[in-house]
């Protein structure tokens, strides 16, 4: 059996040249408008060019543009490619995918795609982010997370975890992980998606996903 398998990816790469190959496809044109709508009607293609990496990587924006890059690029590979097997997405990006296998229309996406970072911004009333952390396991590193109020975010591999959370929680965990063993420890902050604000608007994404009928 053959056929096309698309991962859309979450967000933390925006930079200036992300739609450079889509920019003046005609069949992007769509999604390009429908991001423009929810960026209080700034071009999306001329935002990257102009906004600050803070500006980028805010929630809002951030999410918007990971997801407008996923549908922009399906719209102009669609007419060549074959309707795809399989469609998955890694955090914003599974609403991106939605919009990809055809279950949500480009505003649809867009929609819940400003409720979700509406949400997780809500659920912040401190500076948070991840910390990767490498040599421990997951049973070793979750009781010392949840000691200090962090959460093991992503599982990279079996000694290879992120953890999130507030940044003064953080800065608890990574002397005692790298306690346990200094030369095996290495640390990578990142400034979005982190598992305290994911777990904390968990039940408001799922409600939002119920109103959305999906055919």
């Amino acid at each position: 059996m053959n056929g096309a398998a698309i991962l859309c990816s979450g967000q933390g790469y925006q930079g200036a040249g992300m739609f450079d190959l889509l920019a003046d496809a005609s069949e992007a044109s769509p999604v390009f408008e429908a991001a423009k709508f929810v960026l209080d009607g700034k071009d999306p293609r001329q935002l990257v060019r102009e906004a600050g990496n803070d500006e980028l990587h805010a929630d809002k924006v951030g999410q918007i543009l990971c997801c407008t890059q996923a549908m922009a690029a399906w719209a102009v590979l669609s007419a060549k490619a074959p309707r795809p097997l399989v469609v998955a997405g890694y955090s914003v990006g599974e609403l991106a995918a939605w919009g990809v296998a055809g279950l949500l229309d480009h505003e649809g996406v867009l929609d819940l795609v400003v409720k979700r970072a509406a949400a997780m911004d809500e659920a912040t009333s401190q500076p948070c982010g991840l910390v990767a952390i490498l040599g421990l396991t997951r049973v070793t590193l979750d009781p010392i997370c949840r000691a200090r109020g962090a959460y093991i975010a992503i599982v990279s591999g079996e000694e290879h975890l992120l953890v999130g959370g507030t940044w003064k929680a953080l800065e608890a965990v990574i002397p005692s992980s790298a306690s346990r063993d200094p030369a095996n420890i290495s640390r990578s902050r990142r400034h979005f998606e982190d598992a305290l604000r994911i777990a904390a608007v968990e039940g408001e994404v799922e409600a939002l996903d119920t109103r959305h009928e999906v055919m």
